[in-house]
């Protein structure tokens, strides 16, 4: 052992995205989003302007270590000509892509010309990890847009979409972003009566039962759920034997009793059966989604178990609309892992089954036959090795995030030092589930991160991997830096027992080979700190009266009203503190003027006299109202109307026709000084 010493905290690298036209509504809304849902990264847009510079400097800030890159992109942007935009595109990414997550959206003047161009650039790329290219008009389709293109915006701003499509391009992208970063959902648990069917068991038979098409298809996403190895458990208050009768007898449904690892059908909370499921299977309460249609059931579940992520379905039932915008249910890569993880958990039921039986801890332990291997990783692994440690938060000593590049640049470094570890006992194997990953320099191993998989905590396989792990590296000490996060209490402990003192909340321990060697597993010990993955602890949540799945259920909601699209995740606020008296606007112009404004803005409350700028308007503001009061009021009138009448009143009077068309010397003055170019900022 020896003395700490600080080492900085790594956080989760930033979502970076560059835009060849303005992007800044879209990507505020995505970041909006991103806060609610309590990303663990933010998002950052390259400076407006000189798109393809950004892009071909490699030491610029699109090219930083990054979580996921983002590119917004239209020919027109780069000069008009596709196949030459396309080249400075393809040959940018070719070049300095690292291989970690890439979304490219293309836009364009038409929906011919966005695929066009978007197969232009996939034909130019060829196969590139973690590439994903989509036409920007596929995410007002989602929402019913026949149109989404804004030309008057467009010539005015740069910004070639109107409010609506704005907002749906603004939520595909956080969809996209919170696939990156929220942790995966690997345990489904449902509510059968009004929720797999129509109807409720205890008062209509079997055969009774409706299977209406939004049912239908909820089964078959919750069966595909399944067989890409998520658990799926069913949580019912009826009868067992009523419940297997019921799958028994309706060969038409898409789910069967199979497809269920657990069904849990009785009286009993169903928080706490959802409770001792998550620690039988060491899973935490953020690896878990619960959909049900009882609004008290999911009142309760959100109070017992915070952050699982609990969704309610609508009164009407599900249908496409909801479920294709219903976020928890996507999955983005799957990896074998994930493929033989039922069958792990079937093994884990066996393990729980024999533990029960057993006479002592000792002796089930001793029973497991407990194999650990330490491996070199390959192609085949390191998927899953980046996989591992961007998801794993309770046995994580740093919390770095390693993407599948960082890995393969540490085992081509001369210094480099990367292991994963594979783990199986007598009734099964566990497959990859750790990551050892730092660098060795002479006879002392500085360890970087040290991340487990829960599922093993608590068995043995943390000391046996000590153990080792002196001798494959050939060393004499192994230092390892640690971290304090929200959640990874259970590694933070395992190292405090190795050091022999509390850790400090970061920093870096250096323990002998010696010291190592001594490890041994204590039974009694490990279940009196049982790990933390188990916790029912909230802390992370978003500053927000909202639950994450409350958040999610508004998403799912405006599949099935689109026209709320432009009004969901609407900030307002009030009226600042201005040197002005609030006067209330008077007569009808100004009544729809103050509701533009107070639209764009965010702002409720506006007076007639209220200055335009005190309230934070923006130029980018004044090109969105502009739009608006041409199509919703026919006004007739240039962008440049609205920097000289900065009021309600005044620009209500200019709509009206009863006052002059030419602004006075300060109104003049202040929109020079407003059209003067403004430095760039971060997305917020």
């Amino acid at each position: 052992m020896g003395q700490q010493r600080t080492a900085g905290v790594t956080e989760r690298a930033p979502i970076r995205v560059a835009a060849s036209f303005t992007a800044a509504p879209i990507l505020s809304r995505a970041a909006h989003i991103g806060r609610l849902l309590d990303w663990p990264a933010e998002l950052t847009e390259t400076p407006y302007g000189r798109f393809a510079v950004h892009l071909a400097d490699p030491e610029g800030a699109f090219w930083a270590k990054a979580s996921g890159r983002a590119i917004f992109w239209r020919p027109e942007d780069l000069g008009g000509d596709l196949a030459e935009a396309v080249r400075t595109l393809s040959t940018a990414i070719r070049n300095f892509h690292d291989g970690g997550p890439l979304l490219i959206v293309t836009g364009a003047a038409t929906d011919i010309e966005e695929e066009a161009a978007t197969d232009a650039l996939s034909r130019a790329l060829g196969p590139v990890p973690g590439l994903e290219v989509a036409c920007a008009y596929e995410a007002g389709r989602a929402y019913g847009l026949a149109d989404m293109r804004d030309s008057l915006t467009d010539e005015a701003g740069h910004i070639p979409y109107t409010e609506d499509g704005m907002a749906a391009l603004g939520q595909a992208f956080a969809r996209w972003g919170d696939g990156l970063l929220r942790s995966p959902v690997k345990l489904i648990a449902v509510d059968a009566d009004n929720t797999l069917w129509q109807g409720v068991l205890g008062e209509d038979e079997a055969t009774g039962l409706a299977l209406p098409e939004g049912y239908a298809d909820l089964q078959r996403r919750l069966k595909a759920a399944a067989e890409a190895g998520v658990i799926l458990a069913l949580l019912t208050k009826n009868d067992d034997a009523d419940i297997r009768e019921v799958f028994e007898q309706r060969t038409d449904f898409p789910l069967s009793t199979d497809d269920f690892l657990a069904i849990r059908a009785g009286w009993d909370d169903k928080a706490g059966q959802l409770r001792q499921l998550l620690d039988d299977y060491g899973l935490g309460e953020n690896a878990a989604f619960f959909l049900d249609d009882n609004p008290v059931e999911c009142a309760m579940m959100r109070g017992a178990l915070p952050e699982v992520v609990t969704v309610r379905l609508p009164e009407e039932g599900p249908q496409a609309a909801f479920l294709d915008h219903l976020w928890p249910l996507d999955r983005r890569e799957v990896t074998k892992d994930d493929l033989a993880r039922l069958d792990r958990y079937r093994q884990e039921e066996e393990r729980v089954g024999e533990k029960r039986r057993a006479r002592s801890l000792d002796e089930f332990f001793a029973s497991l036959d407990l194999q650990v291997e330490l491996f070199t990783p390959d192609a085949e692994t390191i998927p899953r090795l980046a996989q591992l440690s961007q998801r794993t938060n309770q046995f994580s000593t740093t919390l770095r995030r390693l993407s599948e590049a960082d890995l393969r640049t540490a085992l081509d470094a001369p210094h480099g030092f990367v292991r994963g570890v594979k783990v199986a006992d007598r009734f099964g194997d566990y497959g990859v589930v750790g990551l050892l990953f730092g660098e060795r320099h002479e006879q002392e191993l500085s360890l970087d991160l040290w991340s487990l998989s829960c599922r093993v905590l608590g068995r043995g396989v943390e000391e046996e991997i000590l153990r080792r792990l002196p001798e494959e590296a050939g060393a004499e000490s192994v230092a390892f830096a640690h971290v304090m996060g929200p959640r990874n209490q259970p590694a933070r402990d395992s190292l405090a027992r190795l050091s022999g003192y509390p850790l400090q909340e970061q920093g870096e321990i250096n323990v002998s080979a010696q010291r190592l060697s001594q490890m041994v597993f204590e039974p009694g010990e490990a279940a009196r700190q049982a790990p933390a993955d188990q916790g029912h602890a909230s802390e992370g949540f978003p500053d927000s009266e909202e639950s994450r799945g409350e958040v999610y259920e508004r998403i799912a909601l405006s599949g099935l009203e689109p026209s709320t699209l432009a009004h969901l995740f609407k900030t307002i606020r009030g009226r600042p503190d201005l040197d002005t008296a609030f006067e209330a606007p008077q007569g009808a112009t100004e009544r729809a003027v103050a509701g533009i404004w107070s639209d764009v803005l965010g702002v409720e409350g506006i007076g007639r006299r209220d200055d335009f700028h005190a309230l934070g308007g923006r130029s980018l503001d004044l090109v969105r109202i502009h739009a608006r009061l041409v199509r919703d009021l026919d006004a007739k009138m240039t962008l440049a109307d609205l920097f000289r009448f900065p009021t309600i009143a005044d620009l209500s009077a200019f709509l009206d026709g009863t006052t002059r068309k030419t602004g006075d010397r300060a109104a003049a003055m202040r929109a020079a000084r407003t059209r003067r170019q403004r430095p760039a900022r971060s997305v917020s």
